[in-house]
């Protein structure tokens, strides 16, 4: 794990779902990431 710049993140490999956990804390009405796991498909929640 290392601090890149902002500006590089779209350059190195990031987990699937980065871009809504990038969403979330960049955007000041949102404030929850969150999994919802049933069976064996996981969805991302976003509030």
């Amino acid at each position: 794990m290392e601090w890149i710049e902002y500006s590089r993140l779209s350059t190195i490999n990031t987990v699937d779902d980065f871009d809504a956990l990038l969403k979330v804390i960049n955007t000041s009405d949102l404030m929850e990431f969150q999994y919802l796991v049933s069976g064996d498909e996981w969805m991302v929640s976003i509030k």
